[in-house]
């Protein structure tokens, strides 16, 4: 199936530093969503969810070093 191949792609490319990449990735992430659903949020949401909570504590962790 096609999504097993754009799945991992859209999700790397949704942590892109190049905005385009991001708004690319997230017109794809879209369009998955419309073709299989709940699947491209069970596939990609969970990794990002994890990456913004490592960014969280790690951005924490500087603030209480940096005081």
């Amino acid at each position: 199936m096609f999504a097993d191949s754009l799945i991992p792609t859209v999700r790397k490319a949704l942590c892109d530093p190049l905005p385009e990449v991001r708004e690319a990735a997230a017109k794809t992430f879209d369009n998955l969503h419309t073709n299989i659903g709940a699947r491209a949020l069970d596939d990609i949401l969970p990794d990002l969810l994890k990456k913004l909570v490592r960014e969280i504590l790690l951005s924490s962790l500087l603030c209480i070093v940096n005081n």
